[in-house]
């Protein structure tokens, strides 16, 4: 299985090489996709990527990958940091060790999970600019010191 999941992986990234797209338009793409993803948009994340590809010059695999980073593996966990930073950040004492919650502690919990999803998603997709960005620029400088 993990043979798979890396040539899958290889060819991806193969793709997006010869897509001759900028860094920029890469790292852009993966990091917008991943703010999309993080962000509580249920059905309608693939179309706002699509529509992104369509108004601005990113790299539509990149964007891809990144909104598919959150996937039902994924999503346990980061609910849990949209959680813990927004209750961390706004001080709210939240229960979530019961079975049923009443009106007034899903109100409780609304403002927490706004603030945890935005600076998760905003700090996600800036790091992940950064990193995508620095590795596709790398990658380039090496492509084009290689002699014909």
């Amino acid at each position: 299985m993990f043979k798979k999941t890396k040539s899958k992986l290889k060819k991806w990234f193969d793709e997006i090489l010869e897509a001759k797209t900028s860094p920029h338009a890469i790292a852009l793409g993966f990091a917008l996709g991943l703010f999309i993803g993080i962000l509580p948009t249920p059905g309608i994340g693939i179309l706002l990527c699509l529509l992104i590809v369509l108004l601005f010059k990113v790299n539509k695999l990149s964007i891809l990958a990144g909104f598919a980073m959150i996937n039902p593996a994924t999503l346990p966990f980061v609910l849990a940091a949209i959680l813990w930073i927004g209750t961390t950040l706004t001080g709210a004492k939240v229960r979530t060790n019961v079975d049923v919650f009443s009106r007034t502690e899903m109100a409780n919990m609304i403002w927490p999970l706004v603030v945890g999803d935005l600076v998760l998603a905003f700090s996600s997709a800036i790091l992940s600019y950064v990193i995508i960005y620095l590795i596709f620029s790398k990658i380039y400088k090496k492509d084009q010191k290689k002699p014909l």
